[in-house]
Order: structure tokens, then C-alpha cells, then sequence
């Protein structure tokens, strides 16, 4: 029903059997499954933003988003703050 709960109150409910790390959890994974070795974790595919098509995050400053934001804010500044007046 959505309702939010502690790891202790999960305990006492039996809605869990243990409190424990991540790491944990594989373990007992791998066992109960019987997996030797490493588990190869497999994520969904996620949609690219514009700016990951351009070429990077807005933080980095060899990307295609970088450099255009560069140029548009130059020409901002050149069309409406010469002299340092707006027109």
C-alpha cells in the first residue's frame, strides 16, 4: 500500500529476514543462486539529452554544447551590450 519502513519495524513485521550492506545481498544472492564469480550487472538503455548528443555535460568544456553556448552568449553581449548600454 506505499508505506515506508525502517529496517528495524521491516524486521519485526517479517518483511525481511536480515539487515545487512549491499554487499551482503549479493553474497547471499550468489549463494542462494549458485553464481561462482562475478555477477555482470546489466542497466536499461536510457534516452540521451540534447546535450549528450552535442557532445558532453554543460560542465565540460570541450563539447559541441560548450562551444555554442560560448558563441550565443557573445553574440548576446555583442548585440545588446555594446558600450556596455542596452539597446
Amino acid at each position: 500500500d506505499g508505506k515506508i519502513f525502517t529496517a528495524r519495524q521491516a524486521i519485526k513485521l517479517g518483511l525481511i529476514d536480515t539487515i545487512g550492506s549491499a554487499q551482503q545481498a549479493i553474497a547471499v544472492l550468489k549463494e542462494k543462486a549458485l553464481i561462482e564469480g562475478e555477477i555482470e550487472w546489466v542497466h536499461p538503455l536510457t534516452k540521451n539529452s540534447l546535450i549528450d548528443v552535442l557532445g558532453g555535460s554543460s560542465d565540460d568544456e570541450g563539447s559541441m554544447f560548450s562551444y555554442c553556448m560560448t558563441q550565443l552568449c557573445s553574440f548576446l553581449e555583442q548585440r545588446y551590450l555594446s558600450n556596455g548600454v542596452v539597446q
